[in-house]
């Protein structure tokens, strides 16, 4: 097997991990493959409300608005390449986040490997996404413009914006 064959089965498989790890959450995460090299993700907070019945404890995620006060938004997505590496996200929307570009609205990924697994990093986008500080550099801003409001919406317990493991499972957690 070549390096190239080697390769695009890696992404085959990647793939199939992907969809497998996304299929309990498919009433609120919508994924479309766009060619053979990008998916689009997105994200519906009033379909994850509705399939979890999880309580609403603010916003379901925030976008750059051109202020320092970003403004509240129900569904965001992202584009994630992988013709080659790096991978790269692209947001539809930017999440006003540290870790995600000013103009491109490009993330931050960190620091890629040959095993980074695609599923990780479509987990770190989502996590982006529903400001979830386990994942956020604040040493290493991509983006300082809405740094003080992320630390003060931080302080004050308003992230991560939903009940990560309803997200992530598909299934109504007590918060």
């Amino acid at each position: 097997m070549t390096d190239r064959e080697a390769e695009v089965r890696w992404l085959k498989q990647s793939l199939q991990e992907v969809r497998q790890k996304l299929a309990p959450c498919s009433a609120y995460i919508k994924l479309e493959r766009l060619s053979n090299t990008s998916l689009h993700i997105t994200l519906d907070g009033e379909a994850f409300y509705a399939a979890t019945g999880c309580r609403r404890k603010g916003p379901f995620t925030y976008v750059d608005n051109g202020t320092n006060t970003p403004s509240p938004a129900e569904k965001n997505g992202f584009r994630l390449s992988f013709a080659i590496r790096p991978f790269t996200i692209v947001f539809d929307e930017r999440p006003a986040h540290p870790n995600v570009y000013d103009v491109s609205k490009r993330m931050c990924t960190g620091y890629q490997t040959s095993t980074t697994s695609m599923l990780t990093l479509v987990g770190k986008a989502m996590r982006v996404i529903l400001f979830d500080p386990g994942i956020v550099n604040t040493h290493s801003a991509a983006c300082g413009k809405e740094f003080t409001w992320y630390r003060t919406m931080r302080d004050q317990g308003k992230f991560p914006c939903v009940n990560l493991a309803a997200f992530f499972s598909g299934e109504y957690h007590e918060d």
